[in-house]
């Protein structure tokens, strides 16, 4: 996307009001314009009084003003429209107070490990994503580069690093199934997110790419249980970790089935299946689909074995009043306990150094300021005083609640019918969103998303931006209501479509019972 052919078409091409045509761009957001102001006045008068004292087009002598609104609408409505229309419209000012953001973002800690990133675009913020600006790429095009992009500095040293698992460095554990996959990249040390032209994620809309998939995705959903998977509220999202098997290379031979995690055949050149390694949750969605923002995005991140990538099937996520999703709300009750796990934990924690004259760093918690969380008020027991109250589990009735939440049991399942709705998507290759941005990541994103409710979309915001650590830390790094990365360049990437016209689904074609 390049800014091209922009000339002057208004015939005041001298003046300083120019009407210019531009390329829209789903990196450049601003406030939509205003229809062109009509050459003729409206006939119908409004039915309503305006708010505002009403001036007399044409006064005699000294105008007057009205000490109220008119008390009827006019007769007549005004036949001589304005010479000049007014250069912004007056804004109807609110009568509603002014509100306070439900979820303020949180500073940056006061000494900030060297992973530590956030999403906060501000010029004055070292440890954000940057700001689109369009810079010269050779001497008729130009790209689309972040300034001030903080997440090129950032480098996940910290022993936890989730992407350790697949390097072969000195933080890296020999025993693990996917142990030096993707050493080749030197993960630990580069960072990619400043790699134009790579990066995810963007705005997926076609662009003339040809669909050479030949079947659907096939997935199958594995036998892993709820009580095999770790459910992690990390600063930026929400991770399910699946269990691996024992060996990658050969999932069908003997003594690598079990544990079996999900998984699914991807089409055309993956040959073979690919494991389900994680699933994320972001607040909003980070891919535009076909230029529409989502309340949320749930990416299911695959391995492949023998590409050494990893094919990403992302689903939009659009909350709605009637949308509950029972598998999803099965999926949050196990993040919800993690929260309330952890802030038992900051409160015990607290109550030892209280008992143990421990001074309390001045970032630390406390967790009776959670109280006013309606959705998690139960968690608190005011008969039982400040110093107590955050050592009290939920009231029963809440407790049999996420209970009955918690006994969705069984099998895992992230290809569910709630989730996956659809057997067709777009695909293009780019990058995982967090830093280092490694380069490996193949999407596909479906292209009818799934439904939540409101009230579990609100619930999960409280869940990822809320959150406190063991430590009496908030976690978050979120800004303006999300943990979405802002939308990459394009920059020549083929994306594709697959649609009903490049194949039917297994069970039209007969291949599958379901």
């Amino acid at each position: 996307r390049t800014w091209t052919n922009i000339n002057t078409i208004h015939p005041l091409a001298g003046s300083k009001n120019r009407i210019l045509p531009v390329e829209q761009d789903s990196l450049f957001t601003g406030a939509v314009p205003t229809n062109a102001p009509s050459k003729f006045p409206t006939i119908t008068p409004s039915q309503a009084p305006s708010k505002a004292p009403s001036i007399t087009a044409y006064p005699t002598g000294s105008p007057t003003i009205s000490p109220g609104p008119s008390q009827s609408p006019s007769s007549h409505p005004s036949w001589s429209p304005s010479q000049t229309p007014s250069e912004k419209p007056t804004p109807v000012p609110s009568t509603a107070e002014p509100t306070a953001d439900p979820f303020p973002p949180n500073p940056p800690p006061s000494d900030p490990p060297l992973s530590y990133f956030n999403y906060d675009q501000n010029p004055t913020n070292p440890y954000g994503p940057g700001w689109p600006l369009l810079v010269p790429h050779n001497a008729t095009t130009q790209k689309i580069e972040f300034q001030n992009n903080g997440w090129k500095n950032r480098f996940k040293v910290a022993d936890d690093w989730y992407w350790h698992e697949f390097d072969d460095g000195p933080l890296s554990d020999p025993s693990n199934t996917y142990y030096g996959y993707l050493a080749f990249r030197n993960i630990a040390q580069w960072n990619f997110c400043t790699t134009v032209g790579q990066q995810s994620p963007i705005d997926v809309t076609p662009n003339g790419a040809t669909c050479e998939e030949y079947h659907q995705i096939r997935p199958d959903r594995g036998l892993v249980g709820y009580d095999d998977v770790e459910f992690k509220i990390e600063p930026h999202l929400l991770r399910m970790i699946f269990p691996r098997r024992p060996c990658a290379d050969d999932v069908e031979s003997e003594g690598c089935t079990h544990p079996e995690p999900p998984g699914a055949d991807l089409p055309h050149w993956w040959a073979g299946k690919a494991d389900v390694i994680h699933i994320d949750f972001k607040i909003k969605s980070e891919h535009l689909l076909f230029g529409k923002q989502y309340d949320m995005e749930m990416q299911i991140f695959h391995f492949h074995h023998f590409k050494k990538r990893s094919p990403i099937m992302s689903i939009m996520v659009e909350a709605t009043p009637s949308g509950h999703n029972d598998s999803y709300q099965s999926f949050l009750a196990r993040f919800q306990q993690t929260f309330y796990n952890d802030l038992k934990a900051c409160g015990r924690r607290r109550q030892l150094m209280v008992e143990n004259d421990e001074d309390l760093h001045e970032e630390m918690v406390d967790p009776d300021d959670y109280r006013h969380l309606e959705v998690f008020s139960s968690f608190f027991d005011d008969e039982k005083g400040p110093e107590q109250s955050y050592l009290v589990d939920a009231h029963q009735g809440e407790e049999e609640e996420m209970d009955r939440d918690l006994q969705g049991a069984g099998v895992v399942n992230p290809y569910h019918r709630d989730f996956v709705r659809t057997i067709y998507f777009l695909g293009y290759d780019g990058s995982i969103t967090e830093p280092p941005c490694g380069t490996w990541a193949s999407w596909r994103v479906l292209d009818t998303p799934m439904t939540i409710s409101y009230s579990q979309l609100f619930l999960t915001k409280n869940i990822v931006f809320n959150h406190v650590s063991p430590s009496c830390r908030k976690t978050s790094v979120h800004y303006n209501g999300s943990n979405a990365r802002p939308i990459q360049d394009v920059f020549n990437r083929p994306i594709h479509q697959c649609t009903n016209a490049h194949y039917l689904s297994d069970v039209m074609k007969g291949q599958r019972p379901w």
